[in-house]
């Protein structure tokens, strides 16, 4: 086990999950939790956070709370996490589950995640929990210098993880990992 892996031992899915499917926490495959949305398998939620790389020291951005369990494995590497999710009664679920375990750097909002949350910006990393053809460009805009975005980007079949990063100059950089399967972000990126 590695040290990021260490950080997570006390995050246990089963808080995070709706009472009948709790049973299935120890699965590594992803879970509905209600409005038809998903929580992803613990082991690619643990690889996108390896992949964006956030620190003690960063402001992390996070688009689709779901149920809050990627949340506090962001809480848990990261300075602050600010999280958006549209669906109302999904955000209150994750905000109950994230209160009962006392996070204290999670910042909440219910809204459409395509816009981020301007006021709050610019964020070291940004991670999008949802399918989308594409990366708004108010999300780009929100991205710090020397900051990384991922997103799975695709249509609806399949998508791959993507890498955005910005550099001191505020070019853009692109870098691909696996393709995988999201739900739709919904709001104007959506497929």
């Amino acid at each position: 086990m590695n040290d990021l892996e260490n950080r997570f031992i006390n995050v246990d899915r089963k808080n995070f999950l709706p009472e009948e499917i709790k049973k299935y926490y120890s699965w590594d495959s992803p879970l509905e939790i209600g409005y038809g949305q998903t929580t992803s398998q613990p082991s690619l939620i643990i690889k996108m956070i390896k992949i964006l790389n956030p620190d003690e020291n960063s402001k992390v951005l996070e688009i689709g709370t779901g149920c809050g369990y990627q949340t506090a494995l962001l809480a848990c590497v990261s300075k602050t996490v600010y999280t958006i999710e549209l669906i109302e009664k999904l955000s209150l679920f994750a905000q109950k589950n994230l209160s009962d375990l006392d996070f204290e750097n999670i910042f909440f909002r219910i809204a459409d995640g395509n816009h981020g949350w301007k006021e709050f910006s610019p964020f070291d990393r940004i991670i999008i929990s949802a399918g989308s053809l594409k990366v708004s460009d108010e999300l780009i805009e929100q991205l710090n210098i020397n900051g990384k975005l991922l997103a799975p980007i695709g249509g609806s079949s399949f998508q791959t993880l993507t890498l955005i990063e910005k550099d001191e100059n505020e070019k853009i950089f692109t870098s691909k990992y696996d393709d995988v399967r999201f739900v739709e972000l919904k709001g104007n990126s959506g497929w």
